[in-house]
């Protein structure tokens, strides 16, 4: 069985790999889905806000799944406080990988760290 060749996003390059140099290529995630919990927000000594959402996105090829993708969002606007569980967002942002040891053993977390943070139709949060 052959996957289905989609074509990637125009994010305003000329050719998706100019000179495919990974180091050079942005690293762009774009998700689309309903925040699964409301927001989640520390904040810390240092005057920095942290902005936490686990987002529901939902894929129907090769299957129908619902994955749910954690999102991190540094100095957050205060509109997100007011986005509930449900609520429709978009975010663009980069993929991260964190590892960390633990009573468990070693783990590790992939999580977007978000640029933008939208909902759909409105301003920016």
């Amino acid at each position: 069985m052959a996957w289905p060749v989609r074509q990637p996003p125009n994010l305003g390059l000329s050719h998706p790999c100019p000179t495919f140099n990974e180091s050079a290529l942005p690293h762009i995630v774009v998700l689309a889905g309903k925040l699964a919990v409301e927001p989640e927000f520390r904040n810390f000594e240092s005057g920095a806000r942290l902005a936490r959402l686990l987002v529901t996105v939902r894929s129907e090829n090769p299957t129908v799944r619902t994955d749910v993708v954690p999102v991190t969002l540094w100095d957050p606007d205060g509109k997100l406080a007011d986005l509930e569980r449900g609520d429709s967002v978009c975010v663009t942002g980069t993929l991260q990988r964190r590892f960390w040891t633990d009573g468990s053993g070693k783990r590790s977390r992939v999580e977007v760290i978000a640029h933008q943070v939208v909902q759909p139709d409105l301003a920016p949060v």
